[in-house]
């Protein structure tokens, strides 16, 4: 999958994280979320990572683009408020640190055959991917998930609306 689509998502699974109060603080009470909130946000985005690699899909950018759009990603941090930043964060970084490690830092090193998450392996990958060979199916698996986001966003616009910084709220 591509580390964009990770980033996109663990983006937008950060709205099921955020608490609604009913209203919002005045923006002098610092509300920062617990430790176990972050935790959970950044291990239920590696889970979510697993999940979505197991599907079947293409990568139909370079994946040196993809890697800038995923970095360009986290520049919408600045535009939450600050409250928010540290759990929206964790949630960005929990969806890309299986690539970053296995994929990244571990090649870098010359480590190619050492993976820490088990979904990166071929032979794990390769049986469920020989499931849908056809490229436009796989195509459409990034296509639907990306909607997926664009929908949790549409249907969690009030949440999104509270932890913008240039809200009216």
């Amino acid at each position: 999958m591509m580390l964009s689509l990770h980033a996109v998502t663990g983006i937008a699974s950060s709205l099921f994280f955020i608490k609604d109060y009913g209203h919002t603080p005045p923006i002098n009470v610092r509300v920062l979320p617990d430790s176990k909130t972050i935790a959970v946000a950044f291990v239920s985005n590696i889970a979510l990572h697993g999940a979505m690699d197991l599907l079947p899909h293409s990568h139909p950018i370079p994946s040196y683009l993809d890697g800038i759009i995923a970095l360009l990603a986290v520049s919408l941090l600045f535009c939450l408020k600050s409250r928010y930043r540290i759990l929206v964060f964790s949630c960005y970084l929990g969806s890309i640190t299986p690539d970053v490690i296995d994929l990244g830092v571990f090649r870098a090193f010359h480590f190619s055959r050492l993976k820490i998450f088990p979904w990166h392996y071929t032979s794990v990958f390769n049986v469920l991917n020989e499931l849908y060979t056809d490229a436009s199916v796989n195509m459409l698996f990034n296509v639907w998930i990306f909607a997926i986001c664009m929908g949790i966003v549409f249907f969690k616009r009030k949440r999104l609306r509270l932890i913008f910084f240039f809200s009216s709220k």
